[in-house]
């Protein structure tokens, strides 16, 4: 009786598929290179898919792209307010004693307040979206008897320098 060969196994360590939302709004060729450098941090960029919201809908068919690939992660973009005011100026409201900032106020509060996160609700929303389809396997988050929750999300912020 012939002796059978040994099984060999080898273990090794392989890039996280990651699906990372942002604003596919009208500077998304911005967030979409903000996405990208973020990316680019872990792993080289291996193994992420961009998946652009329009005011937090997601297109059906990028839904289903986002399924096919069945990201492990799904994370939102998280900007800045710096980020935001270079490419729209003006669209975080800031207040200065209750008033609106103007000017050279407004520019001192931008730099005190430029590595803040701005809070992006639309963009939690597309999130959202693609995690759900994404996401056969849910678990309820702890407190909330009502809604099953996608299992795989986080956020992505850009590596302070």
């Amino acid at each position: 009786m012939p002796t059978p060969a040994p099984i060999v196994a080898q273990i090794g360590l392989s890039a996280p598929r990651v699906a990372i939302v942002f604003d596919g709004g009208g500077a998304w060729h911005y967030w979409a290179q903000l996405a990208i450098h973020a990316a680019t941090h872990l792993w080289g960029g291996r193994g992420f898919l961009l998946i652009p919201h329009v005011q937090g809908e997601v297109a059906p068919a990028l839904l289903q792209a986002a399924r096919t690939y069945d990201p492990d992660y799904v994370v939102l973009l998280t900007t800045t307010v710096g980020q935001r005011e270079r490419v729209t100026p003006g669209e975080v409201p800031l207040l200065r004693d209750g008033q609106p900032a103007e000017h050279e106020v407004r520019a001192r509060s931008v730099k005190q307040v430029a590595d803040d996160p701005v809070p992006d609700a639309d963009g939690e929303r597309g999130r959202r979206a693609v995690a759900e389809a994404c996401s056969p396997y849910r678990r309820r988050a702890s407190g909330d008897d009502d809604e099953n929750v996608p299992s795989r999300s986080a956020s992505m912020t850009l590596p302070s320098r």
